[in-house]
């Protein structure tokens, strides 16, 4: 009897010994997390940081926008950029048209970034009446203004706009062949309602190009397509009959701030048949073959 009782103790000691090291093996298996897989879980941002490659820019330079998150990581091509009341976007590189302070936010799925805010100069070297450029500002004596047509900017099939050039010279009209310092700009003004053309004035004109430049006699720029981000304002409504205009204009070219700031001399308002207009026509197409002959118009 004390035999078997002690065989029967040492089964059941056995047992209990095999139970206990099963259930080290299961602890030890699924890597003490408790889900039994061997899985860790993986780490997920929750913040990101929006920095610029700058704060203050001359007007015409631009910004570079950097997002990382938490867990430093770059998410900039993933990310989104509120720049003041404009539409967002996924570009982020950032010029201004105007100089001012703009706020930025940046967005990344449903995390929002920091608000960094970024100061635009005017160029503060510029003088009154001449082109700045590269640090150089060049006299600017006279101005005209051309209308070459109707311009159809949302390919509708119809005119909407009124395609102008804004043309400044140093010296006079009867030597504008040969003048130092020219500049062209074109934009466009909404027709109105009826299908009037509206002439230059103080709110409603949307920029296009500069289409010509030469300072110092060099030329800078011919033929346009330069840029396509710029700004021109005018101080006064322009009439048919204006003697004198104001307006700011301002771009840049490959990262240089153009700069023009002129209050003075309108020769006057030309259409593109080379007359001071009576009237204006909308159904001349806005790029005929005498678009290159612009001095020669005024002259």
């Amino acid at each position: 009897m004390k035999r078997l009782f002690l065989l029967s103790t040492l089964l059941f000691s056995g047992l209990a010994f095999v139970s206990c090291s099963s259930d080290d093996d299961s602890t030890s298996d699924n890597g003490g997390n408790g889900n039994g897989d061997g899985n860790t879980d993986t780490p997920v941002a929750t913040s990101i940081t929006l920095a610029s490659d700058v704060t203050t820019v001359d007007l015409g330079d631009t910004f570079t926008f950097t997002v990382m998150n938490d867990l430093d990581e770059n998410v900039t091509t993933t990310s989104s950029f509120q720049i003041n009341e404009m539409e967002a976007t996924t570009n982020n590189t950032f010029t201004a048209t105007e100089a001012g302070t703009y706020n930025v936010t940046a967005t990344n799925g449903d995390l929002t970034s920091n608000t960094i805010s970024l100061t635009v100069n005017d160029p503060v070297t510029a003088e009154p009446n001449s082109v700045f450029y590269n640090g150089v500002n060049y006299l600017i004596d006279n101005t005209a203004l051309v209308f070459w047509g109707g311009y159809d900017p949302g390919e509708t099939g119809a005119a909407t706009h009124a395609y102008w050039s804004m043309v400044g010279f140093s010296g006079t009209v009867e030597n504008i062949e040969t003048a130092q310092n020219y500049i062209e700009i074109d934009f466009a003004t909404e027709l109105d309602s009826e299908g009037g053309i509206v002439l230059p004035n103080t709110t409603a004109n949307t920029y296009i190009e500069l289409y010509a430049m030469t300072l110092s006699g060099t030329e800078i720029l011919s033929e346009g397509g330069a840029n396509d981000d710029g700004n021109i304002s005018f101080g006064s409504d322009i009439t048919l009959e204006s003697t004198t205009t104001d307006f700011i204009y301002a771009s840049s070219i490959d990262g240089s701030a153009i700069g023009l700031d002129f209050d003075g001399t309108l020769i006057g308002v030309f259409d593109n048949s080379g007359r001071p207009s009576a009237t204006l026509n909308t159904e001349v197409s806005f790029k005929q073959a005498n678009r290159q002959s612009i001095k020669g118009l005024l002259k």
